[in-house]
Protein backbone atom coordinates (compact mmCIF):
# COMPACT_ATOMS: atom_id res chain seq x y z
CA UNK A 1 0.00 0.00 0.00
CA UNK A 2 1.39 3.39 -1.13
CA UNK A 3 1.86 5.62 1.99
CA UNK A 4 0.01 9.05 1.24
CA UNK A 5 1.17 12.23 3.22
CA UNK A 6 -1.17 15.09 4.57
CA UNK A 7 -1.74 17.85 2.19
CA UNK A 8 -0.78 20.21 4.76
CA UNK A 9 2.32 18.78 4.46
CA UNK A 10 2.92 19.03 1.04
CA UNK A 11 2.05 22.61 0.43
CA UNK A 12 2.51 23.96 3.91
CA UNK A 13 6.16 25.41 5.96
CA UNK A 14 7.82 26.88 3.47
CA UNK A 15 9.19 30.55 3.51
CA UNK A 16 5.95 31.25 1.18
CA UNK A 17 1.89 30.76 2.16
CA UNK A 18 1.06 28.11 0.95
CA UNK A 19 -2.96 28.19 0.18
CA UNK A 20 -5.34 25.54 0.12
CA UNK A 21 -8.91 25.29 -1.25
CA UNK A 22 -11.40 23.43 0.07
CA UNK A 23 -14.89 22.78 -2.14
CA UNK A 24 -17.78 22.53 -0.06
CA UNK A 25 -21.46 22.67 -0.25
CA UNK A 26 -24.31 24.72 2.08
CA UNK A 27 -26.99 22.83 0.75
CA UNK A 28 -27.59 20.13 3.84
CA UNK A 29 -26.18 20.22 7.47
CA UNK A 30 -23.49 17.41 6.79
CA UNK A 31 -21.53 20.34 5.11
CA UNK A 32 -21.71 22.41 8.75
CA UNK A 33 -19.52 19.42 10.44
CA UNK A 34 -17.22 19.52 7.27
CA UNK A 35 -16.63 23.09 7.42
CA UNK A 36 -16.23 22.78 11.52
CA UNK A 37 -13.30 20.44 10.38
CA UNK A 38 -11.87 23.11 8.01
CA UNK A 39 -12.03 25.52 10.15
CA UNK A 40 -10.17 23.92 12.61
CA UNK A 41 -7.28 22.63 10.55
CA UNK A 42 -7.29 26.50 9.11
CA UNK A 43 -6.56 27.42 12.42
CA UNK A 44 -4.10 24.51 13.14
CA UNK A 45 -2.29 25.29 9.98
CA UNK A 46 -1.65 29.22 10.85
CA UNK A 47 1.57 28.19 12.84
CA UNK A 48 3.15 26.68 9.40
CA UNK A 49 2.63 29.26 6.83
CA UNK A 50 -0.78 27.53 5.59
CA UNK A 51 -3.93 29.18 4.42
CA UNK A 52 -7.11 28.00 4.11
CA UNK A 53 -9.83 28.66 1.82
CA UNK A 54 -13.64 27.60 1.89
CA UNK A 55 -15.16 27.98 -1.10
CA UNK A 56 -19.11 27.43 -2.08
CA UNK A 57 -19.65 27.02 -5.75
CA UNK A 58 -23.09 27.82 -6.19
CA UNK A 59 -26.19 26.35 -4.50
CA UNK A 60 -27.06 24.28 -7.48
CA UNK A 61 -23.90 21.62 -7.56
CA UNK A 62 -23.89 21.66 -11.10
CA UNK A 63 -21.03 20.53 -13.43
CA UNK A 64 -20.87 24.43 -14.77
CA UNK A 65 -20.14 25.93 -11.32
CA UNK A 66 -17.84 23.76 -9.32
CA UNK A 67 -15.77 23.67 -12.90
CA UNK A 68 -15.74 27.74 -12.97
CA UNK A 69 -14.44 27.56 -9.08
CA UNK A 70 -12.00 24.82 -9.84
CA UNK A 71 -11.00 27.15 -12.64
CA UNK A 72 -10.34 30.15 -10.69
CA UNK A 73 -8.90 28.08 -8.03
CA UNK A 74 -6.27 27.57 -10.84
CA UNK A 75 -5.85 30.98 -11.97
CA UNK A 76 -5.42 32.15 -8.32
CA UNK A 77 -2.96 29.47 -8.01
CA UNK A 78 -3.82 27.90 -4.83
CA UNK A 79 -1.28 24.90 -3.67
CA UNK A 80 -3.85 22.28 -3.33
CA UNK A 81 -7.46 21.61 -3.81
CA UNK A 82 -9.53 19.56 -1.29
CA UNK A 83 -13.24 18.83 -2.74
CA UNK A 84 -15.79 16.39 -3.65
CA UNK A 85 -16.03 14.54 -6.70
CA UNK A 86 -19.88 15.96 -7.38
CA UNK A 87 -20.49 14.35 -11.13
CA UNK A 88 -18.48 13.04 -13.55
CA UNK A 89 -18.24 16.36 -15.29
CA UNK A 90 -15.78 17.31 -12.98
CA UNK A 91 -13.51 14.98 -13.45
CA UNK A 92 -11.28 16.90 -16.62
CA UNK A 93 -11.13 19.78 -13.87
CA UNK A 94 -9.40 17.65 -11.34
CA UNK A 95 -6.94 16.24 -14.35
CA UNK A 96 -6.63 19.90 -15.26
CA UNK A 97 -5.59 20.74 -11.76
CA UNK A 98 -3.19 17.39 -11.38
CA UNK A 99 -1.77 18.14 -14.95
CA UNK A 100 -0.70 21.57 -13.30
CA UNK A 101 0.80 20.18 -10.68
CA UNK A 102 -1.87 21.04 -7.90
CA UNK A 103 -2.70 18.22 -5.60
CA UNK A 104 -6.34 17.28 -5.65
CA UNK A 105 -7.66 15.52 -2.38
CA UNK A 106 -11.07 13.93 -2.86
CA UNK A 107 -13.51 13.59 0.31
CA UNK A 108 -16.94 12.60 0.58
CA UNK A 109 -18.06 11.17 -2.84
CA UNK A 110 -15.46 10.11 -5.55
CA UNK A 111 -15.79 9.17 -9.29
CA UNK A 112 -13.30 7.14 -11.01
CA UNK A 113 -11.02 7.01 -12.73
CA UNK A 114 -9.58 10.54 -11.39
CA UNK A 115 -5.98 11.83 -11.09
CA UNK A 116 -7.20 13.28 -7.30
CA UNK A 117 -4.32 12.34 -4.94
CA UNK A 118 -6.17 10.46 -2.42
CA UNK A 119 -9.61 9.58 -0.95
CA UNK A 120 -11.51 9.87 2.19
CA UNK A 121 -14.57 8.73 2.39
CA UNK A 122 -16.80 5.64 2.61
CA UNK A 123 -17.12 2.78 -0.27
CA UNK A 124 -20.76 3.97 -1.23
CA UNK A 125 -20.51 0.71 -3.19
CA UNK A 126 -20.22 -1.32 -0.33
CA UNK A 127 -22.34 0.95 2.03
CA UNK A 128 -25.31 0.06 -0.85
CA UNK A 129 -24.85 -3.52 -0.49
CA UNK A 130 -24.44 -3.48 3.29
CA UNK A 131 -27.72 -1.58 3.70
CA UNK A 132 -29.48 -3.55 0.91
CA UNK A 133 -28.27 -7.18 2.85
CA UNK A 134 -29.91 -5.69 5.87
CA UNK A 135 -32.98 -4.05 4.29
CA UNK A 136 -33.50 -8.04 2.84
CA UNK A 137 -32.90 -9.05 6.34
CA UNK A 138 -34.99 -6.93 8.34
CA UNK A 139 -38.03 -8.01 5.85
CA UNK A 140 -37.41 -11.50 5.78
CA UNK A 141 -37.25 -11.43 2.03
CA UNK A 142 -40.27 -10.51 0.92
CA UNK A 143 -41.30 -6.78 0.41
CA UNK A 144 -41.38 -3.37 -1.47
CA UNK A 145 -38.01 -1.38 -0.88
CA UNK A 146 -38.04 2.18 -2.26
CA UNK A 147 -34.49 3.79 -2.97
CA UNK A 148 -34.23 7.19 -3.13
CA UNK A 149 -30.84 8.44 -4.69
CA UNK A 150 -29.51 11.91 -5.58
CA UNK A 151 -27.60 14.82 -3.79
CA UNK A 152 -30.13 15.94 -0.65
Amino acid sequence: MTQRKNVAILVGGGPAPGINAVIGAATNPFFDIIKEGVDDAADALIPHNVKVDWIIPGTTLSSSDVNAVMDTILVKKYDAISTLVYNEGQIPYIEKAANAKVPVVIFCSDAQPNKGLFFVGQDLFAAGQTAGRAMGKLLNGKGKVAIITGYF
